[in-house]
């Protein structure tokens, strides 16, 4: 009988733990499901505050340089390599370097205004130019070549090439000049007058030489004085370099002559110029002829309509006595200030 009641207690009491490891488990079970439902409550939001915050993305800045060349040069041809150097810091000097090809050599302008021949693959800079050259290419042969002209950035302070660039140009030869088309036309009466073609006569004069060049070249033209003599005028200009780097040789200038037609001197390529070089130029003219009435770009009655280009109702004026002087008109001297390229006087 005490057997029999031993058993019974070891039944229930086995029974009582396993209903309590049920409810342990349970009670596990309810637990993990409520986190679990938290965690994808809160989830959304982690993921949207994680992924739309903004993130400033880490830009390396890299220092190149962008060449620009013509797609075709012609041999005995000046032309003009230029480049940007984008992400710089300090101040750099530029080297120019153009590849070997059969019967091709290039001449560079040197600071006396000459040109000289570079040998290639040959690093070379005469002129200090920092974004623009102007280089004249020489065929021995007949056949056209490729050329690569590459540019090197040297950083001053570290005396190291920091950025390099490139491009690539067809060098053509001359083409021969055709000959005269001979035809037959009706007499014109030669002019009573006969005009001589002014030109002016340059006297180069070179500043103190500057320790160190930088900044831009900036070619500036003044007007001396005009003095007439008989029927012919002797006007003075002087054109001066008033920048802080020397002005690439190849540039030209202009003279309106106020004759009748009105005419314009062109001159030849002038030289380069370091800070404080200048060149004084002489020039004389005939003095200009009109027939009829000389307005002198006013208007003389008040039922005359002038605009603001001395136009006498609709028509250029009589007698516009106006010479005007333009340095570099076609932008080839990269400088940074061109409103004194331009002087004017009455004659």
């Amino acid at each position: 009988m005490d057997t029999h009641s031993h058993e019974e207690r070891a039944s229930f009491k086995s029974v009582v733990l396993r209903a309590i490891a049920i409810i342990g488990l349970v009670a596990i079970l309810l637990l993990g499901a409520w986190g679990i439902i938290q965690i994808a409550f809160a989830l959304p939001g982690f993921l949207h505050n994680l992924f739309s915050g903004k993130v400033t993305p880490l830009v390396e800045t890299v220092e190149s340089l962008n060449v620009t060349l013509p797609p075709a040069i012609t041999s005995g041809q000046p032309f003009a390599v230029s480049w940007e150097h984008t992400n710089k810091d300090g101040e750099y000097g530029y080297q120019i370097s153009y590849s070997c090809a059969a019967g091709l050599s290039l001449h560079a302008p040197t600071p006396s205004g000459s040109y000289q021949n570079v040998p290639c693959n040959t690093s070379f800079n005469f002129t200090g130019a920092t974004e623009t050259m102007q280089l004249t290419p020489t065929l021995s042969n007949k056949a056209q070549v490729p050329a690569t002209i590459t540019i090197f950035a040297t950083k001053t302070a570290e005396g190291v090439v920091t950025a390099v660039g490139s491009t690539t140009t067809t060098v053509v030869p001359a083409t021969a000049v055709p000959p005269p088309v001979t035809t037959i036309e009706k007499p014109i009466p030669a002019p009573t007058k006969t005009t001589s073609t002014p030109k002016p006569v340059a006297t180069y004069v070179a500043a103190s030489r500057a320790s160190t060049l930088y900044g831009s070249p900036d070619l500036a033209v003044s007007i001396l004085g005009t003095q007439p003599t008989g029927s012919r005028y002797t006007m003075q200009f002087v054109v001066t370099n008033v920048g802080t780097n020397v002005s690439a040789a190849g540039w030209i200038l202009t003279a309106q002559i106020p004759a009748n037609p009105v005419y314009t001197y062109t001159s030849a390529p002038q030289p380069g110029m370091y800070p404080g070089d200048k060149i004084i130029y002489t020039l004389t003219f005939d003095a200009p002829v009109y027939g009829g009435y000389d307005y002198q770009n006013t208007c003389e009655y008040p039922y005359t309509h002038c605009n603001a280009q001395n136009n006498y109702s609709g028509y250029p004026q009589y007698g516009d006595r106006t010479v005007r002087i333009t340095v570099d008109p076609q932008g080839y001297v990269a400088e940074q200030n061109r409103a004194n390229n331009t002087a004017a006087t009455q004659i």
